[in-house]
């Protein structure tokens, strides 16, 4: 238990005044006592301030000391995290192509300061993206076309679809609505061009195309999923995944006087990737593709005959208010890997932004040539991986080493310590690590400083660039992850646990703490569990191993029905390489997500006043999501729900009849999911497996007596269904629903 730390002088300035009065009455006592404009009087009170002010420093130590010792233990504040995202910037339409943007191009939205994290060719061109959209038979009814129709129409079995153009940024991008699992493309010339398409195609032919893409939330990592496991372990990964870009091209064989299908084929042309910052879409980032070198000589597809304008793969046709005549190519995104992949957001010409100013060639000052020699930055929180340190030598500058300590330096090595929250970088003592010589320039060459919750900016927040010129930038998707960074009374809240494991994970309390301070991922809970080995499953986990540990990690959430705070695949990632780095050798190591048992609760109830029916079933709703919350204030001891724990529902019973409004509760049943339906429990309580932890995903809570009724369908398990991905070419003849 903490101890308290004393006040020194806990005094005010009334208790001040009162006590240089007392002694005033008993020294003098011919002074007759406080009155207006009495010069003792006013004497009193300055002294009574000036004493305070005293008071006030000296009660300052206690603090002073804890910080000193913080300083002490190379404790450092964690700097703030910036947030990140991606947006677009586009070039004016002139007949020529503005310059390429560097990587470290600055943006400003307001205070906050961001720059670009890679280069970018903005192109005079927009995207507009159309699904080929499969058609249902009551759909095709309503238009007066029938299966058999089309197919006499096309000679051959075809799939009806109809194009739909979701709006950027608003409309999910769904490829497994699409019948042939495929986004189409339209790149276009803006209105006030000053080229044709044709002049446009050989002006890009061999450039590069950013194409960003976001998903709504990063894919959450399966139950029991590990992000990286010990070498010779059996690993557990994510399934690899990609996404394919092709340009497409009308066929150049198909005969002058061949039939309208075959003026309409097309051949697909790969595009050389060159980076996928996404991982394949997994978080918002940008795929750099290569255009081709003959692109000017390539024949666009033909879209003439409108009855084959989207047949098999051509592509479709385009919404209304795009123009056509402005078309330079068509491009089709695919995921051969996941073809029923969902996107939220693509554009063109895309960038990834940090919310963190940019600065080079910063001069720190000059060596001393004394021992542990420390420098400042002019920006805090600096991100340590943008860091290039440099210090002048004979031959010219010397690029240093940002290491953790000096423990393993050796006199000759160039290395220096990072404080990133305060800018401070330390240098050797000649005997671990090497000392900069008196007189040398030591500089910053590049780094990035800045972050903060400040930057999680919403869409359309970013308009412009610092330096301006031939651009206009598109923020079309929100920028998120940034943090504060950690205060004073942070550092001194983990300064116990720190001391306790000293950055090594031994104890099972160590990975707990180690976890939750993972600097790169937002950890709310870390449940260890020693001697747990989760192979081949979680279902026939090993137990009691010697020298293995699993870790349960949860992020942050807020209590909600069928919202489980699940780890992300990336979050196990990084929790892992937090870990891996600390534990002792010979440690097995994995870092999971516990699995999910969903579960709906039905009662029936009396209430006090039935006039309050709305807002006490919602209090009682409430009450029952955060008793069966996983994190803090869930649980029976409010810190989330253990794992393994059975859930009983007399102890639900108990939650609501507390709940103000209600008078009695009569009966309490517990469901779970069978083939769709929600099974009632008998016993009235739910056995949980010691990696499981429960998802509340509906309460139905009724008036009367009785057998409380099953609240609606429970909500279905994994990705909706989806046609096959095998599918023939189809359209629609003209006067039915045209693709």
């Amino acid at each position: 238990m903490p101890l308290d730390v004393p006040v020194l002088d806990d005094r005010r300035f009334d208790d001040l005044v009162a006590e240089c009065r007392r002694r005033l009455a008993a020294h003098v006592p011919e002074w007759a006592g406080p009155s207006p404009g009495d010069p003792v009087d006013a004497m009193v009170d300055v002294m009574a301030f000036l004493a305070e002010t005293v008071i006030y420093r000296a009660n300052l130590i206690p603090e002073r000391q804890r910080r000193a010792f913080l300083n002490l233990l190379r404790l450092p504040l964690r700097a703030a995290s910036p947030a990140r995202g991606v947006l677009c910037i586009d070039a004016l339409p002139e007949r020529t192509l503005p310059p390429a943007l560097a990587s470290g191009t600055a943006l400003a939205a307001g205070a906050v300061r961001l720059s670009t994290a890679g280069e970018l060719q903005p192109l005079p061109l927009s995207a507009v993206v159309v699904l080929k959209r499969r058609t249902d038979a009551d759909t095709l009814a309503a238009s007066g076309i029938s299966a058999a129709q089309l197919e006499e129409s096309y000679g051959g079995a075809v799939t009806a679809f109809t194009a739909h153009a979701p709006i950027l940024g608003h409309d999910p991008i769904e490829l497994g609505t699409a019948v042939d699992h495929s986004a189409w493309i339209a790149l276009l010339l803006p209105p006030r061009a000053g080229m044709a398409p044709l002049t446009a195609r050989r002006l890009l032919a061999g450039r590069g195309i950013n194409l960003g893409v976001a998903t709504r939330d990063e894919v959450p990592a399966s139950s029991g999923d590990a992000g990286a496991v010990e070498s010779g372990a059996a690993e557990r990964t994510r399934s690899p995944r990609q996404l394919a870009v092709d340009l497409i091209i009308a066929d150049p064989d198909a005969p002058a006087a061949a039939t309208p299908e075959q003026r309409h084929a097309t051949i697909p042309l790969a595009l050389e990737r060159i980076a996928d910052s996404s991982e394949g879409a997994r978080r918002p980032g940008v795929l750099r593709l290569r255009l081709p070198n003959d692109l000017g000589t390539l024949p666009p597809p033909l879209q003439e005959d409108p009855q084959y304008i989207g047949f098999g793969d051509s592509p479709p046709e385009l919404p209304s208010a795009a123009d056509a005549a402005r078309v330079v190519a068509w491009l089709r995104l695919r995921s051969p890997d996941e073809p029923t992949l969902a996107l939220a957001w693509l554009g063109i010409n895309a960038v990834e932004v940090v919310a963190q100013e940019e600065r080079r060639d910063e001069l720190l000052g000059s060596g001393t040539g004394e021992s542990d020699q420390v420098v400042r930055l002019r920006l805090g929180d600096v991100d340590p991986a943008s860091l290039r340190l440099e210090v002048q030598e004979l031959a010219g500058y010397a690029a240093w080493q940002l290491v953790e300590g000096f423990s393993g330096s050796r006199s000759d090595h160039r290395h220096a310590v990072l404080d990133p929250k305060e800018g401070l970088v330390r240098f050797g003592d000649g005997v671990r690590g090497l000392r900069p010589g008196a007189g040398a320039r030591i500089r910053a060459a590049r780094y990035r400083a800045g972050g903060g919750a400040l930057g999680n900016l919403p869409a359309g927040t970013v308009k412009d660039l610092v330096a301006g010129g031939r651009y206009t930038v598109r923020h079309e998707w929100a920028l998120s992850g940034g943090t504060d960074g950690e205060s004073v009374d942070a550092a001194e809240r983990r300064l116990s646990s720190w001391l306790s494991h000293r950055d090594r994970a031994v104890t099972a309390d160590d990975f707990r703490a180690l976890a939750l301070a993972c600097p790169t991922a937002a950890v709310e809970r870390a449940e260890p569990r020693p001697g747990f080995v989760p192979v081949p499953t979680l279902a026939l986990a090993r137990r009691d191993v010697p020298g293995a540990v699993a870790v349960f990690v949860l992020p942050p959430g807020e209590p909600a029905l069928a919202a489980a705070p699940r780890a992300t695949a990336s979050m196990l990632r990084e929790v892992f390489d937090h870990l891996a780095s600390r534990r002792t050798i010979g440690t097995e190591l994995y870092v999971l997500s516990p699995a999910w048992r969903r579960l709906a609760v039905g009662m029936t109830v009396s209430l006090l006043d039935e006039t309050a029916r709305e807002r006490v079933t919602a209090a009682v709703q409430a009450a029952v999501t955060r008793w069966l919350w996983a994190l803090p204030p869930g649980g029976p001891n409010g810190g989330g729900w253990p794992l393994g724990r059975r859930v009983d529902g007399e102890e639900i019973e108990a939650v609501a009849a507390r709940v103000d409004g209600i008078l009695a509760v009569d009966q309490v049943r517990l469901f779970t999911p069978v083939a769709g339906r929600w099974q009632p429990l008998a016993n009235g309580r739910i056995e949980l497996a010691d990696y499981e932890l429960p998802e509340l995903a509906a309460v139905a809570v009724t008036l009367g007596t009785g057998e409380p009724p099953a609240p609606g369908a429970p909500p279905v398990e994994g990705p909706k269904p989806v046609p096959a991905p095998v599918i023939p070419a189809q359209c629609c003849p003209s006067g039915g629903a045209r693709g």
